[in-house]
């Protein structure tokens, strides 16, 4: 029979998501209570609290040092892990950040508003919108230059991608 390892306790809300360092070590979980947490896996001890959003923590995703969050106050964010703050928040949605995802430069994120929008991820700036489903957006995968996107309209669709990593605000970037 399998039994409770360990039990961490601190948030004051439901874990609604949760991820780990590419190393396995530090477990980082979104809440509820607004709040994200980073703990040592071995030692169970919290680490860090990640605090910023004002509503629940939707979805997460972390990709080297840096930790993308989505959240229910129409906003996803950008952390680094190894102190706790808040680089960037990624504005322009209508409803909640349902889904989250970096790919070689932009993020991706999936809302309630049925858009998927697309970020620079360094300096926040909306890069485009894309429209095509009725209904919130459940999921995102991406897969060489393909974007699939799950829908509660029950449709899965796929988008090309691909240039987006090329492009400025201002359009594409000329070739050196």
């Amino acid at each position: 029979p399998s039994k409770c390892l360990q039990t961490f306790k601190e948030h004051t809300g439901a874990i609604t998501c949760m991820s780990t360092d590419a190393m396995g070590k530090i477990l980082f979980t979104g809440s509820t209570d607004g709040s994200v947490r980073s703990w040592d896996i071995i030692r169970g001890e919290r680490l860090k609290l990640f605090e910023g959003h004002t509503a629940s923590i939707i979805c997460m995703t972390v990709v080297n040092k840096i930790m993308y969050t989505g959240s229910s106050d129409h906003t996803g964010r950008s952390w680094v892990t190894e102190f706790g703050d808040c680089t960037r928040v990624y504005k322009a949605h209508n409803h909640t950040v349902s889904c989250i995802k970096f790919y070689e430069g932009p993020i991706y994120t999936g809302c309630g508003d049925a858009y998927f929008r697309a970020y620079d991820s360094k300096s926040g700036t909306l890069r485009r919108a894309f429209t095509g489903h009725q209904f919130s957006l459940n999921s995102l995968q991406i897969v060489d230059g393909k974007l699939f996107t799950g829908s509660h309209d029950a449709t899965l669709r796929v988008w090309d991608v691909s240039g987006l990593k090329e492009e400025t605000p201002f359009g594409k970037k000329a070739d050196d």
